[in-house]
């Protein structure tokens, strides 16, 4: 290889090293989650924040499982209807609808796909400003209901 070719090779190699760099320390980290807690009807919950487009958008998709008495809690600006999908999910899910402090809605064992092996969609009966994801069998064990109260440490 000649000096032409080697320098050439130099600067590509070079150019990648700052894209890449630059990349790790802007897209954010899946990882990046705060974890708080908080009580729905009585219960604790430990719960990993989605608060970004990122951490919506990628939820719990592509996780073996979720720890017991833990979750995913997305908040959202305003009240409104909320529209979910199982998109790489590995695992069933309840959902609890939230508005302010107070549990608006439930959802129970949400399987992964359809009969027909399509992803699931599902969405809110009522508007909500947070979602939270739990284990499928969760909202039934803890005795959870329409209009329980919600206390969050968030802050």
């Amino acid at each position: 290889m000649g000096n032409k070719t080697l320098k050439i090779i130099g600067i590509v190699a070079g150019a990648a090293v700052v894209v890449v760099g630059l990349w790790l320390r802007f897209m954010p980290d899946k990882q990046g989650a705060s974890v708080k807690q908080m009580q729905v009807g009585g219960q604790s919950l430990a719960v990993e924040v989605a608060d970004t487009d990122f951490l919506k958008q990628q939820g719990l998709s592509n996780r073996a499982s979720l720890a017991p008495d833990s979750g995913m809690l997305f908040i959202y600006p305003d009240q409104a209807i909320r529209y979910f999908w199982m998109k790489d999910m590995k695992f069933p899910l309840d959902v609890l609808w939230l508005a302010g402090n107070r549990v608006v809605g439930l959802q129970e064992n949400i399987p992964i796909k359809t009969n027909n092996g399509q992803v699931v969609r599902f969405q809110s009966n009522a508007p909500s400003d947070m979602v939270l994801e739990v284990n499928a069998g969760w909202i039934r064990s803890q005795g959870v209901k329409v209009g329980d109260i919600v206390f969050s440490k968030l802050n």
